[in-house]
Parts: C-alpha cells; sequence; structure tokens
C-alpha cells in the first residue's frame, strides 16, 4: 500500500464539488481573467478586492463610498458604470493604490462563492504560480478549483490546475482524483506553447474577439506578479497573505 504524503484534488468546476467538504487550504483558478486581474491589482496596491456574485450587490456596496472602486464584468464586457473591467491592465498603480475594489464578474467570484468553510483561499493564476507552489508546500491536502465558464470546462484553468498538481507530484507522494490527473496530462500537452494554448481556447478566442488578445498574453507570463492574494473568508475581501 502506498503512503501519501498528501492528497490534492482538482474540481474542473464549480459544481462538480457537490456534497463533498472542502479541503481547509483551496486555489481558486480564473485564469482568463479573474485571477489575473486580481494579482494585478493587489500587486499595484488595492488595500483589498471584494468579490461579489451580483452586480447591484458590488454597487450597494460601493454606494456613497469614493474610497471604493467597481470592477467587474459580464460576458467579457465591462459593467455599465462600473470604474473597471476585468482586463488586469486597468487596474494600474495610479488607479488602484489604497483603493478598495467590490468586484463581480461572470464565473471567477462565483467559484469563491464555493469556499466559505475553508481556512485558507488562495487566488491562483500563472502569474503567481510560484507563489502559489509555496504556499501550499508543507500542507496535506490540497483543493483546486476551476471557475469555468457558464457551466463549461475550460482548458486554460484545467492547465494551471495541471501545474501545479505536476509540480506537487515532484516534492511528494500524492494521492490525485481523476480530475488531477487529467489535468496534469492536459498541461503535459500544453506547457511547450502555453501562450498558443490559451489562445485556443475558448476564453482565449473570446478575449481575442473583443481586442482583449493582450490579456491572454499577460495571463500565460508564468510568475510575472509576485504576490499571493488570499480571500479572508471571514471579513470576505481579499488582501496579500
Amino acid at each position: 500500500m502506498t503512503n501519501f504524503d498528501r492528497t490534492v484534488r482538482v474540481f474542473m468546476l464549480p459544481q462538480l464539488i457537490g456534497s463533498q467538504t472542502l479541503a481547509d487550504n483551496v486555489i481558486v483558478i480564473d485564469v482568463l481573467r479573474a485571477s489575473t486581474t486580481i494579482c494585478t491589482a493587489i500587486h499595484n496596491g488595492a488595500a483589498s478586492v471584494v468579490p461579489f456574485l451580483e452586480i447591484e450587490e458590488a454597487q450597494k456596496f460601493s454606494r456613497g463610498d469614493s474610497s471604493i472602486l467597481t470592477g467587474g464584468e459580464r460576458g467579457g464586457i465591462q459593467i455599465e458604470g462600473f470604474d473597471f473591467g476585468n482586463s488586469p491592465f486597468e487596474y494600474t498603480e495610479e488607479r488602484v493604490s489604497g483603493r478598495t475594489i467590490a468586484f463581480t464578474t461572470t464565473n471567477g467570484t462565483k467559484a469563491m462563492n464555493q469556499c466559505k468553510q475553508s481556512s485558507n483561499v488562495f487566488i491562483g493564476s500563472f502569474c503567481n504560480f510560484s507563489e502559489i507552489a509555496r504556499s501550499i508546500a508543507e500542507h496535506p491536502k490540497i483543493d483546486l478549483i476551476c471557475a469555468g465558464t457558464n457551466g463549461e470546462i475550460t482548458l486554460e484553468d484545467c492547465i494551471f490546475a495541471g501545474m501545479v498538481a505536476e509540480n506537487l507530484s515532484s516534492e511528494s507522494v500524492v494521492n490525485f482524483n481523476d480530475q488531477a490527473e487529467i489535468c496534469r496530462k492536459i498541461w503535459t500537452s500544453s506547457k511547450s506553447d502555453l501562450q498558443g494554448a490559451l489562445k485556443q481556447s475558448t476564453g482565449g478566442r473570446n478575449l481575442i474577439h473583443l481586442k482583449k488578445e493582450a490579456d491572454v498574453e499577460l495571463a500565460s507570463r508564468i510568475d510575472s506578479i509576485p504576490i499571493l492574494p488570499k480571500l479572508n473568508t471571514n471579513t470576505w475581501n481579499i488582501k496579500p497573505a
């Protein structure tokens, strides 16, 4: 019998969690683009990012407080009346430093909402891979939740989940669920041309159609943003860990 050092599960969609209890240590993945955008905003000095499921909730939270900005999208398009969309290039230091951002997206913030019972919820993407790897290096049970798009599994999220899983397998003996094994294989087949793989995904093609190809290119840059955003499930905001 194999003695496993840790257990790593991937959920290729939040809906696939079902009635299972999540581990205390969770990585939420929405490569295109919520994870990458949140990493960018926190790296550029945002005081916090507060995730919301609904547009109206974000609007209510920010109403009457000039220190709070609104960011997010529906269908990849900036929400009318919001300060930002979901492009990381919008969240510059000049615009976000010291500010709180009420944030709602089509998929990423829904995935975060599944993690309310977990103690350590980190936001992960290729841009902060090494920070993610360090954050979970000593934990015996880890879950990776891919946001997907409108209930569909997304290639880019699975590639990153596979990258994290493969890295863990090189350091210890790991018990993977089948979704993690699938993602490891996807990572192996994609890593030689990561940017190309992201551009070929449905999310990548949609962004290219929206003239946001630069967002895809940024999201594919491994370790370009050395930050570890953590969602505090008690205060329900994201700050640097």
